[in-house]
C-alpha cells in the first residue's frame, strides 16, 4: 500500500540518513585538515562542497519529514472515516465503474446477509433481480454522468435471493 511507511526501504532510509550528513563531511574535513595527503589546491572546493552537501541533505530530510507528517495525517483521517463507515447501520457499498463491489461495510452485511469476503469482487448485479437490472443500469449511467440519485426506492435481493424494499442513494466519487 502506498501509505505504508513501514516498508523496508523506508526503514533503511531512516537509519542511513546520517551517512551523507555526517560521514561524508567528516571525510572532507580530513582532506581539509591533512592537505598534504590530497593536495592543497582542492581546499576551497572541499569546503564549498561540504557546505552544499550539508544544506542539501538538510533540505531533503525536511522535505521527507513534511511528506511523512502529511501521510500520517492522511492515515489517521482514513482510519477515522473507515470507523464511521463501519459502525453505520446503513449499507455503504463502493463499486467500480464496471459494477464490481470494492467496499462493503457491516451495515451492508446486516441488510443483505453477505459477508465482506463474499461480496468484495462480486458484481453489484448480485443484488438485483433480472427485471430490476435495467433500472439499476440506468441509475448507474446517471451517476457516471455525475448525477446524484437521492432516495430512489426499489427492490434488492438479500442472500438467498429474498427480495427486500430499499431506499437507495447513489453518489459519484
Amino acid at each position: 500500500m502506498i501509505l505504508n511507511s513501514d516498508n523496508s526501504i523506508s526503514r533503511v532510509s531512516r537509519k542511513l540518513w546520517p551517512l551523507p550528513v555526517f560521514v561524508i563531511p567528516f571525510a572532507f574535513a580530513i582532506c581539509y585538515l591533512a592537505p598534504s595527503l590530497f593536495g592543497s589546491a582542492l581546499t576551497a572546493f572541499v569546503v564549498a562542497f561540504s557546505i552544499l552537501q550539508i544544506v542539501m541533505s538538510a533540505a531533503v530530510w525536511m522535505a521527507w519529514r513534511s511528506s511523512h507528517d502529511q501521510l500520517t495525517g492522511v492515515k489517521l483521517e482514513l482510519s477515522s472515516l473507515r470507523g464511521i463507515v463501519d459502525v453505520s447501520r446503513d449499507a455503504i457499498i463502493g463499486i467500480t465503474r464496471d459494477g464490481v463491489i470494492m467496499s462493503w461495510n457491516l451495515g451492508a452485511r446486516g441488510i443483505y446477509g453477505y459477508s465482506g469476503k463474499e461480496a468484495l469482487g462480486s458484481p453489484i448485479s448480485m443484488l438485483f433481480d433480472n427485471r430490476r437490472g435495467l433500472e439499476a443500469t440506468s441509475l448507474f449511467e446517471k451517476v457516471a454522468r455525475g448525477e446524484n440519485i437521492q432516495q430512489h426506492e426499489m427492490v434488492h435481493l438479500k442472500k438467498g435471493r429474498t427480495p427486500i424494499d430499499i431506499s437507495l442513494t447513489i453518489s459519484p466519487l
